[in-house]
C-alpha cells in the first residue's frame, strides 16, 4: 500500500514539475516583440483597426507576468483616420494560461482611453450595435478585473453630442455575455453646436384631467422640461450588471445612480435606485425603484417617484403601486402633495 502511495506521489510530483517547467519556459520566451505582435493581432481581429504603439511594451516575467503598454493609437486602415487611443495600460496576465495559447488578464488598468460612439437613435439595440456588437471579442482572450481611468468618450446621437470625460469605470469581468459588478463616474458636457433637445410632451387638463384633479399641486410640464438647456454635470453609479449582447438584454440589480446637472434654468439633481432594472428587446421593467428630481433653486423644489413594479412595452406603461410626492417650498413654508 505504501509503495502505491509513493508511486502516486512520484507521478504527481513529476507532472507538477513538468507543467511548471513548461510554464516557466513559455514565460521566459515572452518578449516585448511578442507582446506587440499580440496587441496588433487583437486590435485587428477585435476592432478591425491598425494599432500604432508609441514605444516599447515592457514585459515583466517573474514573479508575475505584467505587461506595461505605452500609448497606443487605433487607426482605420481604409481612411487613415484615428478612431481611438489609450495613454497606457498595465495588465497582469495569468501565467498558467500561456502554455494553452490563451491570454487571461486577471487584473488590468487602462488609462486615458479615448473614442467616439455614434448612435442613430436612443435605444439599447443602437447602443449594442455601435459598441459591443462592433467588437469581435477574440476567443483566446479572457478579461478579469478591468478598470478604465481618465477616459474621454464622445457620444453622438443624431444632431446632439455629449462628452464624457474624467471617465472611470470598473468591472469584475468584461465580455459580451457577462454578469459583473460595475461602478462608474464621469463628468458630462453637452458639446457646443449640438442640437437642442426635442420638446417634452405637454400635459393638459383635457388630456389628463384625472391626474390634474387628484394632484393639483404637480405642474407636470415643468418636470418634463427639467433638463432643458442641459450644459454639464457629474454622473456616477454602481450595481451588479447582467449583459447579453446576443439576446439584446441588460439588467441592473441593487443599482444606484445620480446626476448633478447644470442647466439654463439652474441646478437639477437626480438620484435613482432600484432593486432591479432591465431592458430586453425594447421592454423596460423596474422593481422596487425610486427616482427623485430636485431643483433647489426653484419651486416646486423636488418630485419623487416610488415604483413598486413597472413595465413599459409597445407604448403602454403599466405601473401598479406607483406613488408620486411633490415638495413645494415657498419662502419658509413647505408643503407636500
Amino acid at each position: 500500500m505504501l509503495r502505491i502511495i509513493r508511486a502516486i506521489l512520484i507521478v504527481l510530483t513529476a507532472v507538477t514539475v513538468a507543467i511548471s517547467a513548461g510554464v516557466c519556459t513559455v514565460a521566459w520566451r515572452l518578449s516585448n516583440g511578442a507582446a506587440e505582435e499580440a496587441i496588433a493581432r487583437i486590435s485587428k481581429e477585435s476592432l478591425g483597426v491598425r494599432a500604432e504603439i508609441d514605444g516599447a511594451v515592457n514585459v515583466k516575467k517573474f514573479p508575475q507576468v505584467i505587461a506595461q503598454i505605452p500609448t497606443v493609437r487605433f487607426v482605420d486602415e481604409a481612411t487613415g483616420r484615428q478612431v481611438g487611443s489609450i495613454e497606457s495600460a498595465r495588465l497582469h496576465l495569468s501565467l498558467w494560461a500561456l502554455p494553452l495559447g490563451a491570454i487571461q488578464i486577471s487584473e488590468g488598468v487602462v488609462t486615458g482611453a479615448k473614442g467616439e460612439v455614434r448612435l442613430p437613435e436612443v435605444s439599447l439595440k443602437a447602443l449594442f450595435d455601435n459598441s459591443l456588437r462592433a467588437v469581435n471579442f477574440p476567443k483566446d482572450v479572457r478579461l478579469g478585473n478591468i478598470r478604465f481611468e481618465q477616459g474621454d468618450v464622445t457620444v453622438r446621437v443624431k444632431d446632439e453630442a455629449y462628452r464624457l470625460h474624467n471617465l472611470s469605470v470598473g468591472f469584475d469581468s468584461l465580455s459580451p455575455e457577462m454578469t459583473s459588478t460595475v461602478a462608474w463616474s464621469a463628468d458630462v458636457e453637452k458639446l457646443a453646436g449640438a442640437g437642442q433637445a426635442a420638446p417634452a410632451p405637454e400635459v393638459s387638463s383635457e388630456s389628463d384631467g384625472s391626474a390634474q384633479a387628484t394632484q393639483p399641486g404637480i405642474r407636470w410640464p415643468d418636470w418634463f422640461h427639467a433638463y432643458d438647456g442641459f450644459k454639464k454635470g457629474v454622473f456616477n453609479g454602481a450595481g451588479k450588471v447582467s449583459l447579453s449582447v446576443e439576446s439584446n438584454f441588460v439588467a441592473f440589480e441593487n443599482a444606484q445612480a445620480s446626476l448633478q446637472a447644470e442647466t439654463a434654468e439652474g441646478k437639477v439633481l437626480t438620484a435613482a435606485r432600484a432593486l432591479r432594472f432591465g431592458v430586453h428587446d425594447g421592454v423596460i421593467a423596474a422593481k422596487q425603484a425610486a427616482v427623485t428630481i430636485a431643483r433647489p433653486e426653484r419651486s416646486p423644489s423636488d418630485i419623487r417617484f416610488d415604483i413598486e413594479d413597472l413595465r413599459y412595452e409597445n407604448g403602454q406603461l403599466m405601473s401598479p403601486g406607483t406613488r408620486v410626492q411633490l415638495t413645494d417650498k415657498t419662502g419658509s413654508r413647505t408643503s407636500v402633495v
